[in-house]
């Protein structure tokens, strides 16, 4: 009698509002060709996670594509670089999911209000989406793992609706019973057309993250390398993302770990609800769901949250996800800078906090016009030669690294174009943290005049060197320097 008790009861929690423990029922698997897309990566861990698995050879990861809310999205490119150069493989290059030249951002509702009058927004993105999905099948699907809007989606569907049947979306969008939130009203026009013309599951906004905290991070379950020092640094504008966890993760966690989902429930269409808008023209209301069990989109209602966040260190700190030779440092864009030569000085090295710089603010400003993921304080300043990008908010024993390449062996001395913001500044030339130099110093000038200071001679023989300009007093700018023949 007792175990015919336990087997009604987990029969029970089997059907328990049809779905409980039921993810075998769901879409998905990690068989199938992934894209994943994305609003940006500065507040969160997903792309890291995406990568990591696809160079385990866990999923497939047939493209990456940058959505539009925020302006580190066209830096995609960046975090996949610095993944290669940290050991990983099987990386695709990133797409934009807009146009930059169109400067739209989010689909406008018709005035028919229907959905194939709807004008697309053409890009590169969708272009990936409709190439992949065509080699497809509805049997095996292509499946689209997304933390943000929908648009890329949606006008690959407008411009060729046969993908749908050949497509699984799964979102972290909206709540349990709507598409309303950020990444739904971020393109809401957008949201509808993949409800009613996908299979979709939606995790909602605020399901549980796995715990990703810093102080785990900084320990050795991952390798030593760039993309391990980027994520420890990682902040996002300083306002505290990513935090403990990785908020955008629970659609690759399901689609790696079949017992990740615990509860579901299957929805259709119920209707519109306002919401707000995030571009001008953007249509203000979100779909509504009403339960149907005979609807083609999932709604998560239940995860397990230890076996997510067991999955996620699982996944990054996996040896097999770092299978080439990893390059601590590199120089910047893959070449040592010629000298004698003129080096721009946001042009460090790659490799990160303690290896490429040291910089006291890790959460220091960012310009995203280059290097958006390093801690470097870049900004952009005025000078007689017109806007320059420039190392700024310069601190005491703050360096910076260069790899250079000595055409032929000589004496040289370093020209550098400063300005001061407070008092007298100096820095030397160091190799091998030996001193080349004696301290090059910036004093006797006006505040925010920009100047050229002279090292004295230093020796290097011919080939590479790795030369640290070294800031034994702050409180100056730096545009650039030029390495040059001692007469």
């Amino acid at each position: 009698m007792k175990n015919i008790l336990i087997l009604i009861y987990a029969i029970s929690l089997l059907t328990l509002n049809g779905s409980l423990l039921a993810q075998t029922d769901l879409p998905f698997n990690s068989n199938y060709p992934v894209i994943v897309t994305n609003d940006g990566n500065f507040d969160v861990y997903t792309l890291e996670l995406a990568m990591a698995l696809a160079s385990a050879g866990r999923i497939n990861l047939a493209g990456i594509i940058a959505e539009p809310a925020y302006q580190d999205s066209d830096h995609y490119q960046d975090f996949v670089d610095m993944a290669r150069r940290s050991g990983m493989d099987n990386l695709p290059d990133p797409v934009l999911g807009y146009s930059i030249e169109e400067e739209k951002y989010a689909l406008v509702r018709p005035e028919s209000g229907k959905m194939k009058d709807t004008e697309p927004i053409l890009s590169a993105g969708a272009n990936l989406i409709i190439s992949e999905a065509r080699k497809c099948t509805p049997e095996q699907p292509l499946v689209i793992c997304t933390g943000g809007g929908l648009t890329s989606i949606a006008s690959a569907w407008i411009l060729d609706p046969t993908i749908a049947k050949r497509v699984v979306v799964i979102s972290l969008l909206g709540q349990k019973n709507s598409m309303k939130g950020f990444n739904g009203w971020v393109d809401s026009w957008a949201s509808y057309i993949i409800l009613e013309n996908f299979r979709y599951v939606q995790f909602p906004e605020g399901t549980p993250d796995p715990w990703v905290p810093k102080s785990r991070l900084k320990g050795d379950e991952i390798p030593d390398c760039e993309l391990k020092r980027h994520m420890i640094d990682k902040d996002f504008f300083g306002n505290a993302l990513p935090g403990d966890g990785d908020a955008d993760a629970q659609p690759l966690i399901a689609l790696v770990e079949p017992d990740y989902v615990q509860e579901y429930k299957t929805v259709s269409f119920g209707g519109f609800i306002p919401c707000n808008t995030w571009w001008p023209g953007g249509f203000s209301s979100v779909p509504e769901f009403r339960e149907n069990k005979n609807g083609k989109a999932w709604v998560i209602t239940q995860v397990d949250t230890a076996l997510g966040t067991h999955t996620w260190w699982k996944a990054i700190s996996d040896p097999k996800a770092y299978k080439n030779p990893i390059s601590q440092t590199t120089p910047y864009n893959g070449l040592p800078h010629s000298a004698p030569g003129l080096i721009e000085a946001e042009e460090f090295d790659y490799g990160g906090q303690g290896y490429a710089y040291h910089d006291h603010d890790v959460n220091g400003w960012v310009a995203p016009e280059l290097r958006p993921l390093e801690r470097v304080d870049l900004d952009w300043a005025n000078s007689s030669s017109g806007k320059e990008l420039v190392i700024n908010k310069i601190e005491d024993q703050e360096w910076l690294n260069y790899t250079v390449e000595v055409k032929e062996e000589g004496d040289f001395v370093l020209k550098a174009r400063v300005s001061p913001l407070n008092g007298s500044s100096r820095f030397c030339i160091m190799e091998n943290e030996n001193r080349l130099t004696t301290p090059v110093e910036i004093i006797n000038a006006k505040v925010n005049e920009w100047f050229v200071v002279e090292s004295t001679a230093f020796r290097l023989s011919k080939g590479q060197h790795t030369l640290k300009l070294f800031f034994e007093k702050g409180g100056f700018l730096l545009d650039n320097f030029e390495i040059v023949k001692n007469k």
